[in-house]
């Protein structure tokens, strides 16, 4: 991720993540870096649970393919 790592945005020196668990970044909007475990300071002390693992995976993979395929 070092070579990323200007191309990332971030808030107060913390990376920006969106509520599908994307990255900000500078990059094309179709190419999308997402963030497991690593947002607590977006989504609170919530974020490394695995209990909401399977909830944070279908966030994801709806938004990598575009449609709601796993209800949320």
């Amino acid at each position: 991720m070092a070579p990323l790592d200007t191309r990332l945005r971030r808030d107060s020196g913390m990376l920006v993540v969106g509520d599908d668990f994307s990255v900000a970044w500078d990059g094309p909007a179709e190419n999308r870096i997402y963030l497991q475990n690593g947002a607590r300071h977006s989504w609170g002390v919530a974020d490394p649970n695995l209990s909401l693992l399977a909830w944070r995976s279908a966030v994801i993979l709806n938004s990598m393919l575009g449609e709601t395929r796993y209800p949320v």
